[in-house]
């Protein structure tokens, strides 16, 4: 308890109060600490109460001292005078209860199904059910905060029975080590087929508070205006399963996450393993380095430019892409595969030098060179149309790009004047310009061939189609970023604790698993079942949400009646349907309690 002071007022009577502790904001200011009073002290040295102390309990006013013997609160008074076999409802009643369970024990069976209760399990014994709760709430009802989390446990059976108030909640994720993270997604990572092939991609999300470390202002692709941080996951192509997450500072760019990607690949030994990466990640330091730690990938080109590239791309003509052989009418793309020597320096000495094949995969798109070159055309026209009525000074660059201008007198380029009067700069508006012809008819085919273009990175695949094929298939991890912002609801971060952030990642990956296993199960299901492609995610949840659990003491429960549609749905999902009358040891095996 906190210790009780005195001050003397100017009238002589004394107060009785405690403070609380002061807090040091990022400025260097200190907060005011928050005061409590009790009550004053007498000239007879009697204490007289506030109505705030005398609202305690008894134990808490023992606590502070000022009285030995002090007086139980009216609220205190009156349960000691009312009976308790007439004061609410019988015991056994107050056990009974009746929730929505159809979605629950779907996500509970997807669960078990892939050993996340068992690694949960094992390394949170004590709370791995509010894990596991969290997720669930997450996912199904992904609109709201976690602080709803306890009121929505009331309508909806989750495993965890008690202890989801929002300060034990708090108090759980600060709780969470990072080794106990890191452990599990090392089993999680052995669970996964060793032929599987990953997608691997980076995204910003925002966060409202300034006392994170790893909040930075960066490139926000959604153009929040708060800090971020940016979070990576490896998504797996086959298995539609992810594999890893971690977050880093919003300032980094994907190009330079790499490094500390494979080292944590390294560290879960994942090795020899097939990962796909966007043209943000390609660098010459990343493909030494994935070289390096063993790893397969498929890289797609930044640029055309690049010294490693443009060499290759240089002996590559329009004819020899343009053929039949290399024609696929099914992706109506060219397609050949050029084979190049990767060399780097072994353990950093420049001295030591080591090779290794590496495949260019070169795609030529004539529909894209064919939009670009329109997009082009379109965008001179419109500058001529503009520089022969109202120039901008804005488009400057572009005019000098496009067009040879003879301005006439006017200097586009010069120094405002300025206005004494006004007390600013002012500057004349442009004229059109005296004279104005286009530099190029831009109908050269060497610009429109390397419009076209887009080149393709891989130390395994030889087969230029295979390569596409598997790069193509990272709309799945693009699929898990909208699942992580829009259904899990993690597109903003609201708490202020670090170590509060990284757990509550880490339960969104969890309820990534489930959401990506689930959607798999619907899409495979859809392929043979018309009656499963009437159905979206949502519309899902909701028919299995109709399904409720009765439960009162010391009896069986028992579930609503289920429809043979629901049953024919469970069915196809691979999941028994629940059983209409569970006894408390059936419903323990179910691990809902």
């Amino acid at each position: 308890m906190p210790k009780v002071l005195q001050q003397k007022a100017a009238n002589g009577e004394i107060y009785l109060f405690s403070q609380g502790k002061r807090k040091r904001l990022a400025n260097g200011k200190q907060t005011t600490a928050k005061r409590i009073s009790y009550g004053k002290l007498l000239a007879d040295g009697s204490f007289c109460p506030n109505a705030y102390y005398e609202s305690l309990p008894v134990a808490e006013k023992i606590a502070l001292g000022i009285e030995k013997h002090p007086k139980p609160s009216l609220l205190e008074q009156q349960l000691s005078k009312t009976s308790a076999a007439t004061r609410g409802r019988p015991k056994e009643l107050l056990q009974g209860f009746r929730k929505a369970y159809g979605d629950s024990y779907l996500f509970m069976q997807i669960a078990q199904q892939l050993k996340i209760i068992q690694l949960l399990k094992q390394y949170w014994p004590n709370s791995w059910d509010k894990l596991l709760s969290i997720a669930m709430f997450m996912t199904i009802n992904h609109a709201d905060s976690l602080y709803q989390l306890q009121p929505w446990s009331r309508t909806h059976t989750v495993p965890a029975c008690s202890g989801l108030s929002s300060g034990n909640l708090s108090r759980l994720l600060d709780a969470m080590e990072e080794d106990d993270r890191q452990r599990f997604l090392t089993d999680w990572a052995a669970l996964r087929p060793s032929e599987d092939t990953y997608c691997v991609d980076g995204s910003s999300f925002s966060t409202m508070s300034q006392y994170l470390r790893s909040a930075r202002w960066g490139s926000n692709k959604e153009h929040d205006p708060y800090e971020q941080f940016n979070v990576l996951v490896a998504f797996g192509n086959e298995s539609h399963l992810p594999l890893f997450i971690s977050s880093h500072s919003g300032n980094i760019p994907d190009v330079s996450t790499i490094e500390d990607f494979a080292h944590n690949m390294y560290g879960m030994d994942i090795r020899n393993t097939e990962f796909c990466f966007d043209r943000g990640f390609c660098s010459v330091t990343n493909i030494t380095t994935l070289v390096k730690r063993g790893h397969r990938f498929v890289l797609a080109a930044r640029s055309l430019s690049v010294g490693y590239i443009k060499h290759v791309v240089k002996q590559v003509s329009l004819a020899d892409l343009v053929t039949l052989s290399s024609y696929n009418d099914e992706k109506e793309l060219y397609g050949i595969t050029r084979e190049s020597t990767w060399t780097y320096s072994v353990n950093g000495e420049h001295k030591k030098k080591a090779s290794v094949p590496l495949y260019l995969h070169i795609f030529y798109n004539p529909q894209m060179a064919l939009d670009k070159q329109k997009h082009e055309f379109s965008l001179i026209k419109e500058l001529q149309r503009e520089l022969r009525t109202k120039p901008d000074r804005a488009h400057l660059n572009l005019y000098e790009k496009h067009f040879t201008i003879d301005w006439g007198e006017q200097n586009p380029y010069k120094k405002p004047e300025y206005d004494a009067q006004k007390k600013k700069r002012k500057r004349p508006p442009l004229q059109p310009p005296a004279a104005c012809t286009v530099k190029s008819n831009n109908s050269v085919s060497p610009r429109q061939f390397e419009d076209g273009l887009f080149v393709l990175l891989s130390n395994s695949q030889q087969d230029c189609w295979e390569a596409h094929r598997r790069y193509k298939k990272r709309w799945s991890v693009e699929k898990a970023f909208v699942n992580l912002k829009t259904r899990i609801g993690i597109r903003r971060i609201r708490s202020g604790q670090q170590t509060v952030v990284d757990s509550r990642l880490f339960i969104a990956f969890i309820s990534l698993i489930l959401v990506s296993e689930l959607e798999k199960r619907m899409a495979d299901a859809s392929l043979d079942s018309a009656l499963m492609r009437k159905y979206t995610l949502e519309l899902l949840l909701k028919e299995f949400g109709s399904i409720d659990q009765y439960h009162y003491a010391s009896k069986a429960r028992h579930v609503t009646p289920i429809t043979k549609k629901q049953k024919k749905l469970y069915d196809q999902l691979s999941i028994n349907p629940p059983a209409r009358t569970m006894t408390d040891a059936e419903q323990a095996a179910c691990d809902f309690d």
